[in-house]
């Protein structure tokens, strides 16, 4: 049998490929649709399995302490007491947030769009007492644009986002039941990913792959959580001394606070201007110097004492290369990215710093040729 040349072989394949290419660019809406389609399907498996993620650990951590007890059928019963427990604990930290700050963040909401024509003549005043601004905003249009954006359209597209919010809910209760089966069930998923991942890998490479996608997990899972907790109770402590002081929308910028911590240095710069220039409609903008002051005493607080005993090491990369990572990570997927972009950094430094490592030790074991020395 005559063998097939192996440029001609390779110019088929490369003709696929393009031929591929091909279809899919000039199908490129039609694919995006479709994966729009599915995603849409497995959000509530994705969202169940992010769940799973962050719960597993607690309830892993209470099934453990209930097996010590002598008792055993309570032995016999501690995955699901575990997974009992931390899911009752969880539904009513959702109950009371619901029943108690949801009301509080809507009227701060209702009452910020209800005043902003009073907060608007008030920013007026204040420009056309100062001669520079006052040119500056001649052409803007500033009123216009503002209320493009503060109208009752507005308010019906938050009311729409409520009900979205509102009908998703039994996707939602779908996501947490599934993240309780993924929990139950996951030695067995994880024996057939082993399966599917021999496949690919050979046995040196898979035990690599394993070992990384620990380090991964690890490094996700300190991060957001120790971020989440960091930023509960930075959101807190801002509203509470906001409320103190009789600042307005105290709860909604508390809020705004506790996001903006989740954003590494732009969020919590982002959060403390919103935050003053609220205080200065209600106290002056002279009056309201002291909230910057108070959050950036905060932020020194939690940024020497608070954040490494929470984080500690979770991330272990340097701060121009935070701000790198949101600044790129930013730029490209918005706001997802400033959240992501860290742990995602860590975890390419981890690999790169072995493979680096692993470079250096195979060019030191390689002694090379010997150094001709000169006959005397």
């Amino acid at each position: 049998m005559k063998k097939i040349d192996k440029n001609f072989l390779r110019i088929i394949i490369a003709g696929i490929i393009l031929i591929a290419v091909y279809k899919f660019i000039d199908n490129l809406d039609f694919i995006v649709n479709a994966f729009g389609a599915l995603l849409k399907i497995l959000t509530p498996i994705i969202i169940g399995a992010v769940i799973a993620f962050f719960t597993y650990r607690p309830t892993r951590k209470v099934a453990s302490l209930i097996a010590k007890s002598k008792n055993k059928r309570l032995k016999k019963a501690a995955p699901g007491l575990g997974i009992l427990i931390v899911y009752f604990i969880i539904f009513g930290i959702i109950v009371l947030f619901f029943k108690y700050m949801i009301p509080l963040i809507v009227k701060n909401i209702q009452d910020l769009v209800y005043n902003a024509p009073k907060y608007y003549a008030m920013l007026m005043r204040f420009i056309s007492k100062n001669e520079y601004l006052a040119n500056a905003t001649a052409n803007l249009n500033l009123y216009e644009k503002l209320i493009k954006y503060i109208n009752t359209d507005t308010i019906n597209h938050i009311v729409s986002v409520l009900t979205f919010i509102a009908n998703s809910f039994i996707k939602f209760f779908l996501s947490i039941v599934l993240s309780i089966y993924f929990i139950l069930e996951r030695d067995t998923v994880f024996r057939y990913a082993g399966k599917i991942k021999s496949l690919f890998f050979k046995k040196k490479s898979s035990g690599n792959f394993s070992e990384y996608f620990r380090k991964i997990i690890n490094i996700f899972y300190s991060y957001f959580t120790g971020m989440a907790l960091d930023a509960v109770i930075m959101g807190t402590a801002s509203g509470i001394i906001l409320a103190i002081f009789k600042v307005p929308y105290a709860v909604l910028l508390g809020l705004i606070v506790a996001f903006g911590n989740m954003i590494p240095f732009f969020g919590s710069i982002v959060s403390a201007i919103i935050e003053y220039i609220v205080g200065a409609l209600a106290f002056g903008f002279v009056g309201a110097l002291w909230i910057p002051v108070m959050q950036f005493v905060l932020g020194q607080l939690d940024g020497n004492i608070i954040q490494p005993r929470i984080l500690g090491h979770s991330v272990g990369l340097s701060p121009l290369i935070v701000l790198m990572s949101v600044i790129i990570f930013g730029d490209i997927f918005g706001p997802v990215g400033m959240i992501l972009g860290v742990p995602v950094v860590a975890s390419l430094k981890i690999v790169l710093s072995d493979y680096l490592k692993d470079k250096e030790m195979s060019l030191s074991a390689d002694p090379g040729e010997p150094e001709e020395t000169e006959e005397g």
